[in-house]
C-alpha cells in the first residue's frame, strides 16, 4: 500500500510507501529558503539520507557520508584511480554515488525495491553519477553469493542505522562471501551509527578473524552542509591499502580492542551489543 500527500500551497512534499520491509518516506523541508531546501529520506522514524534541492549543491555528499566521515575520508585517500570499483550494501538515496569519478564503477545492493524507486524518483544522486552505477535488487549477501567475483577496491556496508538489524550481514560466513569479491588490498568501510546498539565489538571480532586493521572514525555533523554525526569503522590490510591519512576524531580509537565478538550464522546475540 502506498500513501501520498502533496501540499500545493507550500510546495511541500510528503510521500510514503509501505511493504514487507516497513515504511519509507520522503519529506521536503525548508521550502521557503532555496539555499536550504532539502528532501529527507526516512526509514520508519530514522532519517537515512537527504539531498539539497539547489542544483549547485545537489551533488554534495550529505547525511552520514560527508567528506569528514570515515567513508568520505576513505574515498579521498584511495578513490582516485580511474578503474576504481566500489561495492555498497545498502542504497539509501544513493548518496555515495556523489563520490564516483569518470571511469569508475559503483555497484549498490538493495533489499527493498521501493527504496530504489524513491532514490530514482525523488533524488538525483544516481542520475548525476559521473561513473557507471548499477543497483542490484535483493538481499545483498545472497546476491553476492550468486555473483562471479566483482574485484572491488572498496566495499561499503551501510545497513545498520535503523532499528531493524540484518545480523546475517555481519557474520563470519557473510564476510567470507564478501572476501571473495575483494581485491587483496581492498578497503572495507562499515557504518555503525546507531541509537541503541554498538556494533564495534562485532567488527573488531571480524577484523581479528580476517586479519584486518580496524580504524574507527567518529565525525561531527554540520547542519549547514546537511551532514550528520557519523560513526564508521574502516578495515584495511596494512599500509599498502593507502588510508594512513584517514584521521580519527579526538578520543576515537580502534573498536573495543578488549572486547571482540565473532558472530556466526549459528550464533549471534543482540544483547551483547546493547548500549
Amino acid at each position: 500500500m502506498q500513501v501520498q500527500f502533496q501540499a500545493a500551497a507550500q510546495h511541500a512534499l510528503f510521500v510514503s510507501a509501505r511493504n514487507f520491509y516497513g515504511v519509507i518516506s520522503v519529506v521536503e523541508r525548508n521550502v521557503d529558503d532555496p539555499a536550504r531546501r532539502v528532501f529527507n529520506f526516512y526509514s520508519g522514524r530514522i532519517i537515512h539520507g537527504l539531498q539539497f534541492a539547489d542544483a549547485a549543491k545537489r551533488r554534495e555528499p550529505t547525511a552520514y557520508f560527508g567528506p569528514s566521515t570515515g567513508v568520505g575520508q576513505t574515498f579521498a585517500a584511495v578513490g582516485n584511480q580511474k578503474d576504481f570499483r566500489v561495492g555498497i550494501v545498502g542504497l539509501g538515496v544513493g548518496t555515495l554515488a556523489a563520490y564516483a569519478q569518470a571511469g569508475q564503477y559503483f555497484r549498490f545492493y538493495e533489499l527493498n525495491d521501493d527504496v530504489e524507486r524513491f532514490a530514482r524518483k525523488y533524488f538525483t544522486y544516481l542520475g548525476d553519477c559521473r561513473g557507471k552505477c548499477d543497483v542490484v535488487l535483493g538481499d545483498g549477501r545472497l546476491s553476492l553469493e550468486r555473483e562471479a567475483p566483482q574485484q572491488f577496491d572498496l566495499f561499503v556496508i551501510d545497513v545498520f542505522s535503523g532499528d531493524a538489524v540484518p545480523m546475517h550481514l555481519f557474520t563470519k560466513e557473510a564476510f567470507e562471501t564478501y572476501k571473495r569479491h575483494l581485491r587483496p588490498d581492498a578497503v572495507v568501510a562499515v557504518h555503525i551509527s546507531n541509537r541503541y546498539l554498538d556494533l564495534s565489538p562485532v567488527i573488531a571480532g571480524l577484523a581479528d578473524h580476517f586479519g584486518y586493521s580496524p580504524r574507527r572514525v567518529v565525525s561531527e555533523g554540520d547542519a549547514d552542509k546537511g551532514q550528520f554525526p557519523a560513526d564508521w569503522i574502516v578495515l584495511t590490510r596494512g599500509p599498502a591499502a593507502g588510508v594512513d591519512q584517514v584521521k580519527t576524531a579526538a578520543g576515537a580509537t580502534s573498536p573495543a580492542p578488549d572486547r571482540k565478538i565473532l558472530w556466526t550464522d549459528d550464533h549471534s546475540n543482540l544483547f551483547d551489543i546493547l548500549k
